[in-house]
């Protein structure tokens, strides 16, 4: 049976961090991820994180074509970043596939992306560190950060963005050499989330913004945790710590945005929110 977790945006404490500026949710993970016995994924610049190409990762501007969410943006990296990138599009201009992994390459993070006469797309998981709320020459602020910071004063976090295409369209990451016990992770809202206001179909009352974090074992969901970042007219302004021990040994994890405000085209569904949230400060329980 799956077994689903609910964080309520509402409910505001303080987390175990050092950084007292921002607003957390905190819920505390199971016994046997201790502080002694876990690994951390922060995507800070001295984790020597790679690129699918084997280069460091290092962020910069990302120069995104198209009429409504082209434009530069400031410290991000996504696929434009890689060495070679236009090398690894396929013969329709694409790419759907990992994007970075830890130094050691036991745990990638996928991305999809695509370019062609409208532009660029992405989606899946990018690496940002803009906190400012800049507004863009389009004023699409697609990789801005809302809380101040990453998670406990970190300077740089994934950003996650579900466009539901291939296989990386929903944000993927995969523990490519063994499974894994993670213990918890921070989520937040991005600008764009944030400041959504929802369609005049939903009653603003009872909309609601959430992402579904799915575990998976040799290709078995091993259960799903509920972290909801909108609810009513509460918006999360922090972090929230979210407990992903009921999950289980996995190795793989995807982030589902979910919403009550979607319309539906040709009998799908899609969501009207834009589909993003912020990731940051992976624990993982060490390997022993």
């Amino acid at each position: 049976m799956k077994r689903l977790f609910l964080l309520a945006g509402a409910v505001l404490a303080m987390a175990a961090c050092t950084d007292s500026s921002t607003e957390y949710i905190y819920l505390p993970t199971s016994d046997e991820c201790t502080a002694n016995h876990i690994e951390t994924v922060s995507f800070e610049a001295d984790e020597m994180m790679k690129g699918v190409d084997g280069q460091y990762v290092m962020l910069g501007d990302a120069d995104v074509a198209g009429s409504f969410v082209g434009g530069i943006y400031p410290n991000v990296y996504w696929f434009e970043s890689l060495t070679g990138a236009s090398d690894m599009l396929d013969e329709n201009g694409s790419y759907d596939g990992p994007l970075f992994s830890t130094a050691n390459e036991n745990i990638w993070f996928g991305h999809i992306y695509s370019t062609g006469q409208y532009g660029d797309s992405w989606g899946g998981f990018v690496l940002s560190a803009d906190y400012t709320r800049r507004i863009s020459e389009t004023g699409y602020y697609q990789f801005t950060v809302w809380p101040d910071r990453g998670a406990c004063g970190s300077s740089t976090c994934a950003i996650g963005y579900c466009n539901f295409s291939g296989t990386y369209g929903i944000p993927t990451i995969d523990f490519a050499k063994q499974p894994r016990t993670v213990c918890h992770c921070y989520l937040a809202n991005t600008m764009l989330a944030y400041e959504y206001t929802p369609s005049a179909a939903v009653e603003p009352a009872e909309y609601y913004y959430r992402v579904v974090i799915a575990g998976e074992l040799d290709g078995v969901q091993t259960g799903t945790v509920v972290c909801t970042l909108v609810q009513g007219r509460s918006r999360v302004n922090g972090w929230v710590k979210v407990d992903l021990t009921p999950l289980g040994k996995v190795d793989k994890l995807t982030f589902t945005p979910e919403s009550n405000d979607e319309s539906e085209y040709d009998g799908v569904k899609y969501l009207n929110v834009p589909a993003y949230f912020a990731l940051d400060e992976i624990g993982l329980l060490a390997d022993r």
